[in-house]
């Protein structure tokens, strides 16, 4: 009879080792801010060029992304949770879920009326603007 604690305590200890699986690995965003120039795009799985103008601009800051892919400039609220960016004020854009974060790629997914988007950014340098030599500072002064 005093196996069945031993069995109880042995059952009850492998089953609270189950649960939910926490090596799952969502990507940290430290540098999706700033200006994202689409590299390759997507649409229902065929690569398409249409979309090779579209660009997304990440203001983690006030947490606000502005995109030009839908063919209009949307501005929309955002919150980052668990490797996806769930977008506020769009009827059409839900969500992106990021598939890859680095800071020379981002790849993002979504679903715009049934049909998937996939999107592979680049930082696009080009175009950041250059400092003006009114905003240099006194030591380009002389």
């Amino acid at each position: 009879m005093k196996w069945k604690p031993a069995f109880l305590i042995s059952g009850l200890l492998s089953f609270g080792a189950c649960g939910s699986d926490s090596s799952v690995a969502v990507p940290d965003l430290p540098s999706e801010h700033g200006r994202w120039a689409v590299e390759e795009a997507m649409r229902g799985g065929q690569k398409t060029n249409t979309l090779d103008a579209a660009f997304f601009v990440f203001d983690t800051s006030n947490q606000i992304v502005e995109t030009n892919f839908t063919g209009e400039p949307l501005k929309l609220g955002y919150v980052y949770e668990r490797g996806v960016i769930n977008l506020r004020g769009s009827a059409i854009l839900d969500s992106f879920t990021i598939n890859e974060a680095t800071d020379s790629t981002l790849h993002l997914t979504t679903i715009i009326r049934g049909t998937p988007f996939f999107f592979k950014l680049k930082p696009d340098v080009a175009e950041q603007e250059p400092m003006r030599e009114s905003e240099a500072g006194p030591e380009s002064e002389k």
